[in-house]
């Protein structure tokens, strides 16, 4: 895999609303307007990516693009640049991808988002630093479980979403207010679209999203 992917129309990766997200999104998108490199910090399975996303779609027609960086699939390090270097359109095994990267990006306007960094965070804060001192018109969005401690970074935690903390008799009108049960819901009805809250099912769905501790995936 190339770990290519360019986010090109933002409507059609984000065919539906971002549940329960929308501060979070308001907020890196201020941040990215005052700074050019925002990590967003969190567990796994919490919902970065798709926060990530979002957030840089709303900038994507002002910002010339958005390009999409997954390291999720590799655990070595010295394998970060190369996929850099593709995602912006190199297939030259004989090219220094990093060199390549910041060749490409130095006059250019553009959004990253590099996704999946824990595994590689030193690495990825090496590459981040990179572009930000050789590229003052692109500005990143990281996702990683831990900040990346690279110059310049401002971390954005996310927390898991809003879910009843008392479940035992609550109705299916109250449940469905809280972000963790209407994103169940959601889930839910896609994959049997005949699903519906009821009274009686709100208890044991809401008490699910508790302990998952409103945690999305």
């Amino acid at each position: 895999m190339s770990g290519r992917r360019t986010l090109r129309s933002p409507g059609a990766y984000l065919l539906k609303p971002v549940i329960g997200r929308g501060r979070d999104i308001e907020q890196i998108t201020r941040l990215l307007d005052r700074h050019r490199l925002v990590t967003i910090v969190g567990p796994g399975g919490i919902g970065k990516t798709t926060t990530a996303v979002s957030s840089v779609s709303r900038l994507a027609e002002t910002q010339g693009g958005v390009c999409f960086v997954d390291f999720g699939p590799i655990h070595d390090p010295a394998l970060a640049p190369a996929r850099v270097a593709a995602a912006l359109g190199s297939n030259r095994s004989g090219t220094d991808p990093l060199s390549y990267a910041l060749s490409h990006l130095s006059e250019t306007r553009r959004l990253f988002v590099l996704d999946n960094c824990e595994q590689i965070a030193g690495a990825a804060a090496e590459i981040v630093e990179g572009i930000l001192r050789n590229a003052p018109r692109v500005r990143i969005v990281a996702t990683s479980r831990e900040p990346l401690r690279a110059d310049g970074e401002v971390v954005h935690r996310l927390d898991g979403l809003a879910y009843p903390l008392d479940t035992l008799m609550i109705a299916a009108a109250e449940a469905i207010a809280y972000s963790a049960v209407e994103l169940f819901v959601e889930r839910a009805q896609a994959a049997s679209p005949h699903f519906v809250l009821t009274d009686e099912l709100a208890p044991g769905v809401a008490e699910i999203c508790r302990r998952l501790d409103g945690i999305a995936l």
